[in-house]
């Protein structure tokens, strides 16, 4: 019996001993790009809403903020944004959703449609200045607002560079961060995207009247047209 004993004893111990590296294992910390995936995710579900919902409220009523000026819109709509965003805050675990994982395959397509982007951000950049970025032009008293329209580099090829470097940068991202709820987020701002160009391209015709319409008339919206040379 006693020598019974002793082999239960060591069977025990032992698989006591079998255990601690489980436990281990589960109280260990995440990889490092599990969790710089949920960082953006994160980002993503705060700062995206907001942003396009800043010129969903600007574009339609540019007129009644022109009153205020730039620093009086954003005084009022700047505090508004950044209010929802908190209120996004707590939620954001629902809002992001269920983890796909790491999928290094989406990783690395996601290089393709970063490319884009980064290049078409570059070409843009050269023609706008941080003001111009900022709404600052539409925000302005018309005789002050109405300015250059674009019609060199980039902007003689596409109409919207900047819209079209935010969808691959987006596309981009969503492939990296593979969260269900930044894939919902992404198919709702399309249509959001639409949107703000048609308000953007109406304020531009009053701006710019025929001079713009031609130019709608020359070039695209995203796709270039290729012509063959004669």
């Amino acid at each position: 019996m006693c020598e019974n004993c002793t082999w239960k004893t060591v069977a025990n111990r032992a698989a006591i001993v079998a255990s601690k590296p489980k436990r281990l294992l589960i109280r260990s910390p995440p990889p490092l790009m599990e969790n710089v995936r949920y960082i953006l995710a994160v980002i993503s579900v705060i700062l995206l809403p907001p942003a396009s919902l800043a010129w969903l409220i600007i574009h339609p009523w540019a007129r009644q903020w022109r009153r205020l000026g730039p620093a009086g819109t954003w005084l009022i709509a700047g505090p508004f944004l950044i209010l929802i965003g908190a209120a996004l805050y707590p939620v954001r675990r629902t809002l992001i959703g269920l983890d796909l994982g790491t999928n290094w395959i989406l990783i690395v397509i996601a290089t393709v449609p970063y490319a884009l982007s980064f290049y078409l951000h570059s070409k843009y950049r050269k023609h706008l200045t941080l003001l111009t970025l900022l709404g600052i032009p539409e925000l302005s008293a018309p005789e002050q607002s109405k300015g250059k329209l674009l019609r060199e580099g980039i902007y003689a090829v596409v109409r919207h560079p900047r819209y079209l470097s935010a969808g691959f940068g987006l596309f981009g991202l969503t492939l990296v961060v593979n969260y269900e709820g930044i894939y919902i987020l992404a198919v709702l701002l399309v249509p959001v995207g639409y949107v703000l160009i048609l308000l953007e391209e109406r304020e531009l015709i009053e701006r710019f009247g025929k001079e713009y319409r031609d130019y709608q008339a020359a070039v695209p919206c995203f796709i270039p047209r290729f012509r063959k040379k004669a």
